[in-house]
């Protein structure tokens, strides 16, 4: 009598077990696919907007060489204009309060 409260006993834990595991790989699955998903979104958002501001400097430069009467002085000053945007980014990112500022926006963007 008593074997076999054991051997209950046993196929209990076992089972519980065998399900833990189950739900501990389907939760981590879920988390995995969560993230992909945020990943891909903002993979495309990324890509979204390199290719606005891309063509909105080309634009933008077609404008100012029209404005200015000129065949490169627009490309000049959108080539400035990014040149600085890098620049201020760079010093953005290797500054103590622009690694604090970025990890906010990173964290926005991340979060759910």
């Amino acid at each position: 009598m008593k074997i076999e409260s054991i051997d209950k006993l046993i196929e209990s834990i076992s089972g519980y077990l065998e399900t833990r595991l189950e739900l501990v790989k389907l939760e981590i699955r879920e988390e995995f696919v969560g993230l992909l998903i945020r990943t891909a979104m903002l993979t495309m958002i990324l890509m979204l907007a390199t290719f606005f501001v891309f063509f909105a400097g080309i634009g933008v430069a077609f404008w100012l060489n029209e404005l200015l009467d000129s065949t490169y002085l627009g490309w000049l000053i959108v080539g400035g204009v990014f040149l600085l945007k890098i620049i201020s980014i760079m010093l953005l990112k290797f500054t103590r309060s622009g690694n604090d500022f970025l990890q906010k926006i990173i964290e926005f963007l991340v979060t759910d």
